[in-house]
């Protein structure tokens, strides 16, 4: 019994040592080419949009002249958000051999843009 009534006591100091503890928001830098096409730099504009901006995650938005460079930008662990044509995601996976790329989102219509994502690796 005394050994029960220690354990529940420590089980309970770690559990508010632990939600006493935060972590710092995740930083995720998103390439953008021209406004119209993409959104980035102005989405975030209007709090109300994004309501734990700040808090759980920020927002870098930068500007890149071509999707060539937002491949060297993934390549090399500055980018964590492109917006890539279907083209330069086929050679991103299959020249540059990041394998880790993910689609978080398309774009049918003029078939121009794919959103991926390069997976961290913990």
């Amino acid at each position: 019994m005394p050994l029960l009534k220690s354990a529940l006591a420590a089980l309970a100091i770690l559990l508010l040592l632990a939600h006493g503890a935060q972590a710092e928001p995740t930083k995720n830098r998103v390439a953008w080419i021209t406004v119209p096409t993409s959104l980035a730099p102005i989405l975030f504009a209007k709090p109300q949009l994004a309501r734990h901006l700040g808090t759980s995650y920020t927002v870098e938005p930068l500007r890149f002249a071509g999707s060539s460079q937002m491949t060297t930008a993934l390549a090399s662990g500055d980018l964590d958000i492109a917006e890539l044509s279907y083209s330069s995601f086929a050679y991103a996976v299959r020249n540059a051999n990041m394998s880790d790329l993910r689609v978080s989102a398309t774009r049918s219509r003029t078939a121009s843009a794919t959103t991926t994502r390069r997976s961290t690796r913990c």
